[in-house]
């Protein structure tokens, strides 16, 4: 049976230098990125500062703008609290613009009709809606919701997408 070799394959020296030489070179990065992440945290901090005190009508207006906090709050005094309305994704992708307009409209309860970019035939599809509900929200990602009377529904979506 063949006993081990005892030479190590980096002698110890070197070992201890190449150890050095790491903990160096982290060192080194650690110190350059600390100054840019000191200076973001600052301008967060400072960010955040400047708007102590906002309400959460005052954060909307200031995110999400003027005509988007007044089109919600024109469709929260159409709808009655108790009420219910369909509500439709107007966005070109799934961007969270429906969950967060319902979040805003509550307590009024939401239905969800689906979303604008899947209508090939309005008539039919509105035809197919669920529900006895007045009105229907259609939520934008990145412009103000529009709240359309459940009988202009179909004059409405061939005016805004057509006929395809």
């Amino acid at each position: 049976m063949a006993g081990h070799c005892r030479v190590p394959a980096v002698p110890p020296r070197a070992g201890f230098l190449l150890r050095a030489l790491v903990l160096v070179l982290f060192a080194a990065s650690l110190l350059v990125s600390l100054e840019q992440a000191a200076k973001r945290s600052w301008y967060r901090i400072a960010l955040a500062g400047s708007h102590l005190g906002e309400d959460s009508r005052q954060a909307r207006r200031r995110v999400l703008g003027a005509r988007w906090v007044t089109a919600e709050e024109e469709i929260a005094r159409a709808i009655p609290a108790e009420g219910e309305y369909l509500l439709v994704d107007g966005g070109e992708e799934r961007q969270g613009a429906t969950l967060f307009l319902r979040y805003q409209l509550a307590p009024r309860r939401a239905r969800f009709a689906g979303r604008l970019n899947e209508v090939t035939d309005a008539g039919r599809w509105t035809a197919s809606l669920p529900g006895d509900a007045l009105w229907v929200v259609v939520a934008y990602p990145g412009k103000p919701p529009v709240l359309v009377a459940r009988p202009d529904l179909l004059r409405w979506l061939e005016a805004t997408i057509g006929r395809r």
